[in-house]
């Protein structure tokens, strides 16, 4: 179910970079669309990172992934 959520999450960053390939967006163009809709997804991502992360085990696969996404999320 947690995977799930998580490739939704990913298909929405991606439907992102698709829009910004069929307008044959430069890089100021591209960013300024991520920057409009990207952040918000990532902000829900970390969101729903950090509100599962109670519920997995520390050492489960995805408890390993939650860990080390959020111990990298400046990055």
């Amino acid at each position: 179910m947690r995977s799930t959520v998580m490739l939704a999450y990913i298909r929405l960053l991606y439907d992102v970079e698709r829009e910004a390939r069929d307008m044959k967006l430069n890089g100021e163009e591209r960013l300024a669309l991520r920057l409009a809709k990207s952040v918000r997804i990532l902000d829900d991502i970390k969101a729903y990172l950090e509100r599962e992360r109670p519920n997995v085990l520390p050492k489960s696969p995805e408890g390993q992934a939650s860990s080390y996404a959020l111990s990298n999320w400046k990055r």
